[in-house]
């Protein structure tokens, strides 16, 4: 099933790999308090991670213009008028540079954001994020509970550094959020990320326990590993089904089967 989002769509099944640790706390946590966990960006591994200096197109004196229209009508940010706008930025494309990295500033201090992949079966998010194979992956169905799992943002990976160019964007509502949180290197195309974002949250959001389809064990993944954590879903009330990873045959790959 698709999501549907401002000018597009987006598969609303969403997977969250889980390591196997010592005591495997974040895991356990979030079965056992059926909850996500929302962080704050600022700890995330890429360092580009919305942390993206603002650059902008060099518009022309009738872009301004339109970009200054584009504002005035848009339902997100400061309201103003078109002659606030242009009298505030004028032709001056350095202060408007700098109007768009304070509003992205701003995002970055206050949204928690909940990372996951549109994909089970990725070899390097498994040996990654996955206890080397010996972990868990969740999978959930976020199109049934609005309120945990808005705003998704699927991941844009780029070869180039990346301009906002806020005039020809379609959409208008999420354009800089999308580009902050939704813009990474292609160097990170591999774990096909989608986010969850939330303005204003941070730290332990609950999720309807029905959203939780399947949990899928690693190829690796320990037996006792296995038997226990099966036990904790199903006595938590969860109805989701259990798979396991196997390596596909003949073809690099993994496969699930049913547990």
């Amino acid at each position: 099933m698709d999501i549907p989002l401002p000018n597009k769509t987006i598969n609303s099944s969403i997977c969250k790999y889980y390591p196997i640790d010592n005591n495997c706390k974040n895991l356990y946590n979030s079965l056992i308090g059926n909850c996500l966990w929302f962080s704050d960006p600022a700890g995330f591994n890429d360092p580009y991670d919305l942390n993206i200096r603002i650059e902008i197109p060099n518009y022309r004196k009738n872009e301004i213009g339109e970009l200054a229209k584009k504002m005035a009508n848009s339902s997100v940010g400061p309201k103003r008028s078109f002659d606030q706008i242009m009298a505030h930025y004028g032709d001056n494309l350095e202060a408007l540079r700098d109007g768009f990295q304070k509003g992205a500033d701003n995002i970055t201090k206050r949204v928690g954001v909940c990372c996951f992949s549109a994909r089970e079966d990725l070899l390097l998010m498994w040996s990654h994020y996955g206890s080397g194979h010996r972990g868990v992956c969740l999978k959930f169905d976020i199109s049934g509970e609005q309120k945990t799992f808005l705003v998704p943002v699927e991941m844009e990976y780029q070869e180039q550094y990346p301009i906002f160019d806020y005039l020809h964007l379609s959409n208008t509502d999420y354009g800089l959020l999308q580009f902050l949180v939704g813009t990474k290197s292609k160097d990170w195309e591999y774990e096909r990320e989608v986010r969850i974002v939330k303005e204003t949250v941070r730290g332990k959001v609950p999720f309807d326990k029905k959203c939780l389809t399947e949990v899928i064990f690693g190829y690796k993944a320990d037996p006792e590993l296995v038997s226990n954590l099966k036990k904790l879903v199903v006595s938590t009330g969860y109805t989701c089904s259990f798979f396991i990873m196997k390596l596909k045959k003949g073809v690099f790959g993994l496969e699930k089967e049913p547990l």
